[in-house]
This record gives C-alpha cells, structure tokens and sequence, in this order.
C-alpha cells in the first residue's frame, strides 16, 4: 500500500511499487488531487467491490469489500468486510444462473478468498435488511487470497484496452498518465496461464497486482508520470 508523506515547503518523490512507497527528496511536480482524497470521494451508486463467503455465524451469507479502498484518518474502516445478502440486478449484466452460481459458493474452502469482482449497489431497506445487487460480475482466472487485496490498490485495468498509448487506471481511484506500449513492461510470471492472462488483461479484463510508477509530492498534492511495469498476479473476468 502506498504511503503519501506531506512535507511543508519540500519536493518529495517516491516510487511506487503499487503496494508499497518509498520516499526521498530529489524531484518535483504539479499539484494534483492525491489517490487518497480520490478514493474517499469515488463511492457512486454502484462500486467495486470483491466478494467472499462469510462464516456460518454471520448475519447474512457473504462479506463485500471495496475494491482500492484503505482504511484513513478520517475513515478507520474503509475497505472492511459489508456482510449482506445478493441479489441480481433488474439491469444486470450477468445472467441469473450466473448470479446463481455465484450464490452457491460455500464458505466451506472458500473463506479465505475473493470468489468474485463485482460491480454492486447498496439497495439496503428497512424491510430487506443490509442487501446490495449485482450488477457486473467478474470471477478469477485463478485463487485470489482475500488478505492480497482487501484495504490494498491492488484492482487495475488497462484503458483503452487496446492501443497505444496506454492507461492504467487503478480502480475507483485514478489513472496514471499514459504510457507508450514499448516503455511498459508487463510480467504474467505469478498467474496460472501466462497466455490466458495477457489476453485477458490486452481486452480490458481486471487484474490485480503491482504497479511501477514514479509519482512526486508537494505539499501533499501528488503527480504521477507514465508506468513503467505492471506485475499481473491475477485476472478477473467476466464469465
């Protein structure tokens, strides 16, 4: 997880390992909204979020966690587990026996591990109880450790997926300046499918993984330059 240092009246520059910072003084650059005012502000009617079952003993059968979502000052439990009920949206993208299938994961095995990415919208009622709808649906190419990806930016996509120059957005928090195709380098060496994996993430598919990036502060304020390598370690997908 990145952590953005505010120094009065000083340049800092760090490189950005997606899940990690580190910071000297050496370079500049131009004021700009940090990751962390966007990620507090970027909750609309529906957000992403990973799923995973809750125990036997919880109030309802699953747990959501937002996606990119760190825990603040301001914010202590950003990114914590909504334990809640499913459901598929009237204006869903997956199918109902898709939704269905999703429904059915047992906690059993599954516990541990972000069984799908969804797009999803708190529809929580008086009558219904905390229930939120599915309106996009994503499964891994892979196991996905819940512990890898909750309250970390780990969740990115490539936009537009094909091209050049390339943007990487970090989900629901930002996107970094473009980069030319030749200067980013792309690693698949942690995923199952090497080849599944970078076809996926060239047609726009979720990946989850690091982000080499070297980004400049000033006075709390941070800007970015283009990506210089991404590690995928996982793909989400539509099914």
């Amino acid at each position: 997880m990145r952590t953005l240092l505010w120094a009065p009246l000083a340049m800092l520059s760090c490189s950005v390992l997606a899940l990690g910072c580190v910071v000297d003084a050496s370079e500049g650059g131009a004021a700009e909204e940090t990751p962390a005012q966007q990620s507090e502000s970027s909750l609309s009617s529906t957000s992403y979020m990973y799923v995973t079952p809750a125990s036997p003993d919880s109030t309802a059968p699953f747990s959501l966690h937002k996606a990119n979502a760190k825990p603040s000052f301001f914010s202590p439990t950003n990114g914590e587990g909504i334990v809640t009920s499913l459901r598929r949206a009237a204006d869903s993208t997956a199918t109902q026996a898709q939704v269905d299938a999703l429904l059915a994961t047992p906690y059993d095995g599954n516990g541990d591990l972000a069984v799908a990415l969804v797009t999803a919208r708190d529809v929580s009622s008086s009558s219904t109880g905390i229930l939120y709808e599915i309106v996009d649906l994503y499964l891994p190419l892979q196991p996905v450790l819940l512990a890898d990806v909750q309250q970390k930016d780990a969740l990115y996509q490539l936009q537009p997926p094909v091209g050049d120059p390339i943007v990487v957005s970090e989900t629901q928090v930002r996107s970094y300046p473009a980069a030319s195709a030749a200067s980013l380098a792309f690693d698949y060496s942690a995923t199952v499918d090497p080849t599944a994996a970078s076809a996926a993430v060239g047609l726009g598919d979720f990946f989850y993984g690091t982000l080499t990036v070297k980004c400049s502060s000033f006075l709390g304020f941070t800007s970015c330059h283009a990506p210089t390598a991404v590690a995928v370690r996982a793909v989400f997908e539509a099914p």
